[in-house]
């Protein structure tokens, strides 16, 4: 086996589990019936599902990880969660801000309690 087709070999190895990793922190969860969220938007609803919290950082990377090269976007998170809420508070979701750590997704239910 020659170097060429032993890094493809090793390429598409690292391929796979890259897609089982994004597999895993890209949960498939679906957004509220009628609730109609871009694709970043979705990315992020399904992440914040989760029940954690996360940083400004960890959503970026979450968005962009196939896109390392491109300009910083950092402002970019606060428009999503500023879309967000207004998409998702009719559905009963809240996001909730936890001032310097990031945000999570809560029930207005649980926000009330």
């Amino acid at each position: 086996m020659d170097v060429v087709e032993r890094l493809r070999d090793e390429n598409e190895m690292l391929r796979e589990k890259l897609r089982q990793l994004e597999d895993v922190l890209k949960p498939e969860v679906n957004a509220p019936e009628g609730c109609h969220l871009t694709p970043s938007e979705l990315l992020i609803f399904r992440h914040l599902s989760l029940g954690r919290l996360s940083s400004r950082d960890n959503l970026r990377s979450i968005l962009y990880s196939d896109r390392v090269d491109e300009p910083d976007t950092y402002n970019i998170i606060d428009v999503f969660i500023v879309s967000l809420r207004k998409k998702l508070r009719p559905y009963g979701f809240a996001l909730e801000t936890v001032w310097g750590r990031g945000w999570k997704l809560v029930r207005l239910q649980e926000e009330a309690e």
